[in-house]
Parts: C-alpha cells; sequence; structure tokens
C-alpha cells in the first residue's frame, strides 16, 4: 500500500506579477524589495525541485502530532 509524502523543496521559477509604479524602474525596484511570493502566474521552473525536507505522514494515524519526520538533505550535499 503506498503512503503520503509530503515534499519540502525549492526552486527557480520565472513568475509573473503586476506591479503599480510611476515608471519601469520603479516596478522592477518594487518587484525586487518585495519579498512576497505571490504572483500571478508562475511562467515555468528554470530549475528542478531541490528536496530539502521529507514529512512521511502515516496513513492510519489521524493525530498530525504523531507524523515521523524525516531529515533528507539535497541530492550532492554529501
Amino acid at each position: 500500500m503506498d503512503k503520503d509524502f509530503t515534499v519540502f523543496c525549492h526552486f527557480s521559477a520565472i513568475g509573473k506579477r503586476i506591479v503599480k509604479a510611476p515608471n519601469l524602474d520603479d516596478a522592477k525596484r518594487i518587484a525586487e524589495l518585495d519579498g512576497s511570493a505571490e504572483f500571478d502566474e508562475i511562467i515555468r521552473l528554470t530549475e528542478p525541485c531541490k528536496v530539502d525536507a521529507v514529512l512521511l505522514l502515516k496513513s492510519n494515524e489521524k493525530i498530525a502530532d504523531e507524523q515521523e519526520i524525516v531529515e533528507y538533505k539535497s541530492w550532492g550535499s554529501e
């Protein structure tokens, strides 16, 4: 029987967002300084997902406090 896994990863992507500004230079500065991860559209990934940690969710457990946590380093880090 398959188990459910929640995989945490980081990635690089090209995203599109609408920025209100008086000119293009200000719009670029606002977009670069804004730390939010909210985009109007994710166009495409530019790098594959790099796994940081894997959280194994046991399918027969109902209580989140009893989850088994497994640390997993990024590939090639060892």
